[in-house]
């Protein structure tokens, strides 16, 4: 994993430098001017580098790590799940401690048929757990992004769930929308002011964490 990622960014570097598109920096050459020769180098110096540069120009810095009151609420456990073949597991994740938002659900499918622990698929989907699959027993979100939730199973063309189960592999999942709505304003509707120091309500440094916004006819 850690090789493909490495080539990865050199493919992206190459075809960037070939098509003139952007100025990225070299992934594989430190900021200090040296090559990434080895995975020491890599994991020590680089890597570490172009995290920081995530953090400064894209996702931004968030003011905490994992939260201390962080708890955690198993809403369902059913092994029979997809006629057998599945787990399925819906964890309630309260990020504060509170009962109320914010929360995130974080749905789980494992396959029956691999040995424990099982490698996952994760990734965010835009319109709710509920849409990823047809199955009636994911509960429904609540909390929708501005262009409003979809119907049950509406979004599982995206989202092959069986064929990834049929692999051996797990899949995971958690709407965008119970981390932060896809919207600009307010910061109010997300994450971040449950979290915020107090000076970044008078002044937001640049670096700040945020969400990325699509745009309009995205």
């Amino acid at each position: 994993m850690k090789i493909m990622s490495i080539l990865l960014l050199c493919g992206i570097s190459t075809l960037t430098h070939a098509q003139g598109l952007l100025n990225l920096p070299d992934p594989l050459i430190t900021n200090g001017g040296e090559t990434v020769d080895s995975t020491t180098v890599w994991r020590q110096e680089r890597r570490p580098e172009i995290l920081e540069l995530f953090r400064t120009h894209v996702y931004g810095r968030a003011p905490v790590g994992r939260p201390a009151s962080m708890t955690f609420e198993v809403l369902e456990t059913d092994d029979t799940a997809l006629n057998g073949s599945a787990t399925r597991k819906q964890i309630r994740v309260h990020l504060t401690g509170d009962i109320g938002r914010p929360y995130m659900d974080i749905l789980i499918y494992l396959p029956n048929n691999q040995p424990r622990p099982v490698k996952l698929f994760i990734g965010l989907n835009f319109m709710g757990n509920h849409t990823i699959h047809e199955d009636e027993e994911i509960v429904w979100t609540d909390n929708y992004t501005p262009w409003g939730t979809g119907d049950r199973g509406s979004e599982s063309s995206l989202w092959p769930v069986e064929s990834i189960l049929n692999g051996g592999y797990g899949v995971a999942t958690i709407h965008c929308a119970d981390l932060d709505p896809d919207r600009t304003e307010p910061w109010e509707d997300g994450v971040h002011p449950a979290f915020d120091p107090p000076e970044y309500q008078t002044d937001r440094p640049g670096d700040a964490w945020a969400s990325l916004v699509r745009g309009p006819g995205a």
